[in-house]
């Protein structure tokens, strides 16, 4: 046992060196770069609970500031129990200390996996998009073996959720459980941080998996990688050269003939089955009336649809075994629906063809292809959706087990297949899903077809500038809408008991087909609170963009405070949005602030609604964003009342109105509410900066999200 001084930048241990001490940081902050990304240890930490006893470093530990800590031997795992044993005092510290460390540590490799992952798709969209960028610079194909080697980045499933539950609601109770557990005895601390380190193991094999993963990516692609910016600057020049002379950089499409062909070859489907379905795509293609709700009509719209589904997974399945060589006919049938050419019509095909090879993933990364979002599901990066019954993956199969359809033997191997999870979303989000944003149910099809086409097929393309520009334009009026207040502490500071609004933007899925509605499919992942909700919109909207996706953001709101609410959504007790608005509609015959007019205007929202309260609420909500936002009042005093409280105004949009005098009293009830809540975080950022301690992120943002 020794106590040991570092200056700051000193390294205390590097990858060259063998594990033989573990040390307890007494002051001062220690750095350990992970893959990129830094992971802090501070006061209370061990280190070592990241590495193995007699091995080589995984990580370099570098001193942040000057840092004080006590050495003691590291030679075993058991090691760690001693090492409590001599610090009894302290271990319930060190105990509380391991499980927020250990939680980092997850959280590092969460982020690190979306970096790698990124960077696969990256090159993925590049390797896609390689032979159509040499077609139009004139260059021959080079080969790249190396590419064939590079597969996704596995995420490994390193901690269950309900370890992460478990951790952090740990972390949550730390007093009660230093207090009432840790403190129980000297082996109830010694046990938690050998808990700590098997799982911090876990986590460091993971983040070094990914880092191999990475390099593999980086090493095997660099020819490749070289390749493409030569063909860029080439691509540049030539564009220069076109746009001076005046000719169409575009270029010509090729002839896209006998689609249903090269797509059912493509999918390796039955002979029999493919036969089947080039037999239907004739028959309906020589109706005379391809809209028509007639029972023979029917009946082959149908059976076309169950081939449609058959031969989907089959193309998908397929096409991420080599997603080098994909034809553009299957490119346009797994993001488009696109089945023949005739059936879409020559313009149309142009430009859906014109859209594949110009794609590229969202650089926000909000907006998904469907193609990319069962890429997701495969490589395990997003769990699956719930089904129509709010169960998500892990309960539907809990079900299936305990009803017998499944055997435990199954239900095992089935728990965690990818293959299984992908069927499950496509059974789920992708059928169900795709017939509730086509909008006519009486004539769903999920293939594309001219007919469905309402609009000019460029304009009522959802790219994801759109749809990014849709969600940057509620946010600029319904300043609320994405963000979710929650605790905020930081022990380090010692800062506790602050909320703060983060902002968590939905996950947008654009589904293969031409429709007319978008929707909310669900507003958190399983029972995370702070995770993405998910819309979904056709890849070709025949509807409004801003009244489309003005009335997805009303449903969203109405849902995702549903949720917040519980059990106590419509509580008066618990004044919310939803319980506020329940009361309104309910009792508004009653209330004696309304005429005969006003509840004659009322009732007849109801009933257009169907009398459900949220298309009630989504109809008020759009005409708050679209004309009350604009300084046309059409709501009566108490919707609107309602709504400002719960989804304020911007403060451009504030500005705009606040001179109205039925806005003056709420927007000046709204102001002296933000000093309010903007009071104690400028307290504490006057008292950091007089310390000369810079002002944590999440607490600027959140001054900065106040003054908004």
């Amino acid at each position: 046992m020794a106590l040991e001084n570092y200056e700051t930048g000193k390294v205390l241990h590097s990858t060259d060196e063998t594990v033989t001490t573990a040390e307890i940081i007494l002051k001062g902050i220690v750095s350990v770069y992970i893959g990129g990304q830094k992971m802090i240890l501070t006061q209370g930490s061990l280190i070592g609970l990241q590495e193995t006893p007699q091995e080589k470093y995984n990580f370099t530990y570098t001193a942040e500031e000057p840092v004080q800590v006590y050495t003691y031997p590291f030679l075993e795992e058991t090691s760690i129990q001693r090492i409590v044993e001599n610090n009894a005092k302290i271990a319930p510290a060190l105990a509380a200390k391991a499980v927020r460390d250990t939680l980092n540590a997850f959280n590092v490799y969460d982020t690190f996996y979306e970096s790698v992952s990124r960077e696969f798709e990256k090159l993925h969209a590049q390797i896609a998009d390689y032979p159509v960028q040499c077609k139009k610079a004139g260059v021959q194909q080079k080969m790249f073996p190396g590419l064939l080697e590079i597969t996704a980045p596995e995420r490994n499933d390193l901690l269950q959720d309900w370890q992460i539950n478990f951790l952090e609601s740990m972390k949550e109770n730390e007093k009660k459980f230093m207090m009432n557990f840790y403190s129980a005895d000297t082996s109830v601390s010694a046990g938690t941080l050998l808990i700590m380190y098997e799982l911090q193991s876990k986590i460091e094999n993971g983040i070094i998996s990914l880092e191999q993963d990475l390099r593999g990516i980086l090493q095997e692609s660099e020819e490749f990688r070289s390749e493409i910016k030569l063909l860029e600057m080439k691509l540049n020049a030539l564009k220069q050269t076109m746009q001076m002379s005046g000719e169409d950089q575009d270029g010509e499409v090729p002839l896209i003939k006998n689609a249903m062909d090269i797509i059912l070859s493509y999918s390796d489907i039955d002979k029999n089955k493919a036969l089947k379905i080039k037999e239907l795509v004739k028959q309906y293609k020589e109706l005379p009336d391809r809209r028509s709700i007639t029972d023979s009509v029917r009946f082959i719209r149908k059976q076309l649809i169950d081939g449609f589904y058959e031969l989907y997974p089959a193309c998908f399945l397929k096409s991420r075994e080599n997603p080098m060589n994909i034809p553009a006919e299957v490119r346009m049938f797994l993001l488009f629906g696109f089945f023949d050419e005739e059936l879409a019509g020559a313009d149309n095909t142009e430009i859906m063809y014109r859209i594949i090879t110009s794609y590229r993933p969202d650089e926000e990364g909000h907006v998904f292809t469907l193609y990319q979002w069962l890429t997701m599901i495969q490589n395990g990066t997003v769990v699956p959706s719930r089904n129509e019954f709010e169960q998500d993956y892990e309960a539907y199969m809990h079900e299936q087990k305990l009803r017998g359809d499944i055997t435990d033997q199954e239900y095992a191997e089935k728990i965690d297949d990818s293959k299984s999870k992908l069927t499950y979303e496509i059974n789920n989000l992708f059928k169900m899903g795709n017939r509730m944003t086509f909008g006519k149910i009486s004539s769903y099809q999920p293939f594309f077809d001219s007919c469905n086409v309402l609009m000019d097929l460029k304009n009522s393309y959802m790219s994801a500038t759109k749809v990014n520009d849709a969600i940057n334009t509620i946010i600029s009026i319904d300043k609320s809408i994405f963000r979710r207040e929650r605790e905020y502490r930081n022990e380090e500071l010692g800062l506790k008991n602050i909320f703060v609004h983060v902002e968590v933007i939905p996950n947008i899925i654009l589904l293969p087909n031409v429709g007319t509605r978008a929707a909310l499919w669900q507003e958190i992942e399983g029972k995370k609170r702070d995770s993405k909700a998910r819309m979904i919109m056709p890849i070709f909207l025949a509807e409004d963009m801003t009244k489309a996706f003005t009335a997805l953001c009303g449903e969203y709101r109405w849902e995702i405070t549903k949720t917040e609410q519980g059990v106590h959504w419509n509580d008066l007790k618990d004044l919310s949005l939803t319980s506020e608005y329940n009361d309104y509609i309910q009792f508004y015959k009653k209330n004696r602030e309304f005429n005969t007019e006003q509840r004659e205007k009322i009732k007849k929202q109801i009933q257009k609604a169907g009398s459900n309260l949220r298309r009630t609420f989504v109809s008020d909500y759009c005409v708050y964003i679209n004309s009350e936002s604009n300084g046309s009042p059409l709501m009566n005093r108490v919707a609107r009342g309602i709504l400002f409280t719960y989804c304020p105004f911007a403060l451009s949009y504030r500005e705009r109105i606040k001179t109205s005098p039925i806005y003056a009293n709420e927007i000046n009830k709204f102001e002296i509410k933000m000093k309010e809540k903007a009071h104690p975080i400028l307290n504490i950022a006057k008292k950091l900066e007089n310390q000369g301690i810079d002002l944590p992120k999440a607490l600027s943002d959140e001054i900065e999200y106040i003054k908004s």
